[in-house]
């Protein structure tokens, strides 16, 4: 038998039910009425149990759903001071939660794009090509559960523009129109979102830029290349920064498509723009860097 709870110990179940027992034994003595009396704190005990686990499940996850949130700001924390290791690491504690939250996966997919840009820009091509695999990984999970969301369809293009990077002549032209597809969707989906017009805008100047070369491939493989064109390219820019003023990188390319439409002083005024604008992600701060740099050769500002 059980030894009986010691003075001042806490009441749990099992030790109530243990006094009673010993109280039935030194009173009843050991007979078929106490062993069915027994029987009875085991089929109680098992009940008991079974409500304390389901409390305990259920006060759980009322703890990870508060603690999701916790993790999705600490991640926006650190994405905005330019920490993109530790805000991944935020939005993966989120997912670990949940693995279908969509915003810890629209942010952790965000910092992945901005990661592989970073890298590219760095020129480091192994650790950038690490990160580009996660990312399309994770858009593509997206794409399975949230297909109309204007985020997973921008993350798409985002994420895939880079994947291109590492891919020889054929695969880089059919994901240029696969791109191409996931941005139409964006703004399908949400006219008023800004980043896929920019995308738009950087991809119709690619195809302008593109050799004879290499347009004759893309006919012969794929029978064709979208319409693309500086002046389309500049449309789609002008549109995407009319969304959103604030878009370094817009302002930015559009500089570039108007640069290569000989147009210098309409690029001089969206150049002195965007070195006005606070930068929003470690992107910014090197597209900045290009900025003042184009800035200094060109206008010698």
């Amino acid at each position: 038998m059980k030894e009986a709870p010691r003075a001042g110990e806490r009441d749990t179940p099992d030790n109530v039910l243990i006094r009673i027992n010993i109280i039935c034994y030194r009173f009843m003595g050991f007979n078929k009425w106490n062993i069915r009396w027994i029987t009875l704190q085991v089929l109680i005990l098992f009940v008991i149990g079974l409500q304390t686990f389901e409390t305990r499940a259920q006060t759980s996850a009322s703890e990870n759903v508060t603690d999701i949130p916790v993790f999705l700001a600490q991640g926006d924390s650190a994405f905005a001071q330019f920490n993109n290791a530790q805000a991944a690491s935020y939005y993966k504690k989120a997912i670990a939660l949940d693995s279908t939250n969509f915003r810890a996966l629209s942010k952790l997919s965000q910092v992945y794009t901005t990661q592989s840009k970073d890298l590219i820009d760095q020129e480091k091509k192994t650790e950038a090509k690490i990160v580009v695999d996660e990312s399309v990984r994770l858009v593509d999970m997206m794409l399975r559960l949230y297909p109309d969301r204007v985020e997973t369809q921008y993350q798409l293009a985002a994420a895939y523009g880079n994947y291109a990077l590492f891919k020889g002549g054929k695969t880089k032209l059919k994901v240029g129109r696969r791109i191409e597809g996931y941005c139409l969707k964006a703004i399908e989906l949400d006219p008023d979102y800004a980043p896929p017009y920019m995308v738009l805008g950087i991809f119709y100047r690619k195809i302008a830029e593109l050799s004879w070369i290499e347009r004759t491939l893309a006919k012969t493989l794929l029978g064709g290349l979208p319409q693309g064109g500086r002046e389309k390219s500049e449309s789609y820019l002008v549109q995407a920064i009319e969304r959103d003023p604030e878009m370094i990188l817009g302002w930015y390319e559009l500089a570039v498509t108007r640069l290569s439409m000989d147009n210098d002083e309409m690029a001089l005024t969206a150049l002195e723009k965007a070195v006005t604008l606070a930068p929003e992600s470690s992107n910014d701060l090197h597209t900045l860097e290009l900025v003042r740099q184009l800035l200094t050769e060109k206008y010698d500002r």
